[in-house]
């Protein structure tokens, strides 16, 4: 079973609870932005500005239209309350994962093992207007499908 997979715990209860988390952490201008298939947090922490975007199911995806029988690999069409439920079903999980992540990043710098704003680094908005991660997981990418290593990694300078 995946984490949160059957949670019951609403998208907005974990709305509410990553803003007392971030709270505690004196986050300034908490936003959420809304579009269909995906939800933007935005927040500032020690005047830096942070991102973390979550890309959500969409309702109209097969996944949640249909019921695929076990054995037989039969589909049938759910009703339209069936799918939505398995569509809410999703974001609550979804939720569920990203405020674990935010969470367990956050205690982390709570036990001084990182400050807050290195616990959330791949969420920094750069100059540029991108996330950390978003500016240099491609770039990371690239050199592990060169098959270049990175030098020093394990710390025995080969």
């Amino acid at each position: 079973m995946k984490y949160a997979e059957g949670t019951t715990v609403s998208v907005e209860k974990s709305q509410a609870e990553l803003r007392q988390i971030l709270a505690r952490y004196k986050t300034t201008r908490f936003g959420l932005m809304e579009e269909p298939g995906r939800t933007i947090i935005v927040f500032e922490m020690s005047g830096l500005p942070f991102r973390i975007s979550i890309d959500l199911p969409k309702k109209e995806d097969d996944v949640f239209l249909y019921k695929t029988h076990a054995g037989t690999g039969r589909k049938t069409k759910r009703t339209p309350d069936a799918a939505y439920e398995q569509w809410e079903r999703a974001c609550r999980q979804k939720w569920r994962v990203m405020l674990l992540i935010i969470k367990a990043n956050l205690e982390a710098a709570g036990m001084g093992i990182l400050t807050p704003e290195q616990a959330l680094m791949p969420f920094l908005v750069t100059s540029s207007g991108r996330t950390i991660m978003e500016e240099t997981y491609p770039r990371l990418k690239e050199i592990a499908a060169k098959g270049l290593h990175f030098k020093g990694l394990l710390g025995d300078g080969k």
